[in-house]
């Protein structure tokens, strides 16, 4: 398991911070950050809405409005 935590950290550091502050700005600037998933990746896209929400950024989660996620897939 330490081998994987290092190897993680390791990558992270390499990316460095440039392209997370890129990526951050786009996000601020958009009107609606939408995140969905399914099955376990469905929490992880209601834990990432609610982190940007946290940020200032309007961010929802298909998977906490089921009337709006079939909504929107019956649209498209």
């Amino acid at each position: 398991m330490n081998a994987h935590v290092d190897e993680i950290k390791r990558l992270l550091d390499q990316l460095g911070h440039q392209p997370l502050e890129a990526l951050a700005k786009e996000l601020k600037g958009a009107d609606t950050v939408w995140a969905a998933g399914n099955g376990g990746s469905a929490a992880n896209a209601s834990h990432l809405a609610a982190h940007l929400v946290e940020c200032g950024i309007n961010a929802v989660c298909l998977n906490d409005n089921v009337p709006l996620l079939t909504a929107v897939s019956n649209d498209y």
